[in-house]
């Protein structure tokens, strides 16, 4: 869904991006490792069951198990490997072991080592992907996406974990045509509609990511993301009250939603009802998301609580530290309490243009 890339994944879909829905139950999870190690009680020096095993041992990881599951499996891989399973097999499967763990340095080296010994095999270009996409490494994991897509050029999921790929190395153009031929070649793909959606609100082309959001919501309606993402695309174009109805829809969906949270008290402040905005963003708690706090700032702010709109934009910066809209709205703050001196003291970079924010001069 749409969000950004993970680790490596034990299943047969791009890694990444979690389970496919036709991957296996908790319990059928279960049911096939204790099958495997009933048959490991027999016959221990198998080196395809240690693979299968460890297989396993990563779905049951990404069903509700954890990391000993994966500390398992990797040491099963090594196993496999001493009994003579090949790199393109051991490697591989160690490899999505790592990724999920997120040791992704570790992970990368496995699957170069599978590709040597396989370069035509699919999987192992999209854990490669999905490795050195999670370091950041967008232009390389975009180049092992491109080789997975060459290899499978049927494969939708692939296609979507490409163009983020590009997406991440700030190419966000490219992005959008490869999400196109996502859903040329599978129209039902949600992924594709709701990252075309998401791309073209980062170039600012709100209007047009409605479009793609709401077939993203048609195919799954179910999804709190999505109405969070149609929230914030009405948001920017001034659709409040559009807007307001996205998030309360998406906050009704999963009720432990920062992003709705977070977006409805963004529309009732800018509605001008910051004691609503107040009460709305209380229910995300003592959030990670600088966002939030920024929020709680406009609201106590307009409230005449400077003092305590100040607090809540040190713990926005304390999270977010280069942030330079975050610092002109301290700035801004600082001169509304009287102290002028204070703020010409932290004004020690260059001005920047005046951003809207809570605290305006």
């Amino acid at each position: 869904m749409a969000g950004g890339d993970g680790a490596a994944q034990a299943g047969d879909g791009p890694a990444g991006e979690g389970p496919r829905a036709y991957g296996p139950s908790p319990e059928e999870a279960r049911l096939a490792l204790e099958a495997i190690d009933a048959e490991l009680a027999t016959d221990g020096g198998n080196a395809d069951l240690h693979l299968r095993r460890a297989h396993a041992l990563c779905w049951v990881s990404q069903t509700g198990g954890g990391a000993g599951d994966l500390e398992e499996a990797v040491a099963a891989c090594d196993r496999a490997a001493e009994l003579g399973a090949g790199d393109a097999a051991a490697c591989s499967q160690r490899g999505m072991a790592l990724g999920i763990m997120g040791r992704n340095e570790e992970a990368i080296e496995s699957f170069a080592r599978a590709i040597r010994a396989d370069p035509d095999n699919v999987d192992n270009h999209i854990g490669m992907g999905a490795a050195l996409g999670s370091l950041g490494r967008g232009e390389e994991a975009a180049e092992s996406f491109a080789r997975a897509a060459r290899l499978d050029p049927k494969d939708a999921e692939i296609r979507v974990s490409l163009a983020r790929a590009v997406s991440v190395a700030g190419r966000e153009e490219d992005a959008l045509a490869i999400y196109a031929e996502a859903i040329e070649i599978d129209g039902g793909n949600v992924d594709a509609h709701a990252m075309l959606g998401a791309s073209l609100m980062k170039l600012g082309r709100h209007e047009e990511a409605l479009a793609p959001i709401a077939r993203a919501i048609e195919l799954e309606p179910g999804s709190a993301m999505l109405h969070v993402d149609d929230g914030y695309a009405k948001l920017a174009l001034g659709r409040l009250g559009e807007a307001l109805e996205s998030f309360e829809r998406a906050a009704g969906l999963d009720r432990a939603s920062r992003g709705a949270h977070v977006g409805r008290a963004t529309v009732l402040l800018s509605m001008g009802r910051s004691a609503d905005a107040l009460e709305a963003i209380s229910a995300v708690g003592d959030a990670d998301d600088p966002s939030a706090h920024l929020v709680r700032a406009g609201a106590l702010g307009n409230l005449g609580r400077s003092a305590e709109a100040m607090d809540a934009l040190d713990s926005a910066l304390s999270l977010d530290p280069g942030s330079d809209e975050l610092r002109v709205q301290k700035l801004r703050a600082m001169r509304l309490l009287g102290r002028d001196s204070a703020a010409r003291e932290g004004d020690d970079r260059p001005p920047y243009p005046a951003r809207d924010g809570p605290f305006e001069n």
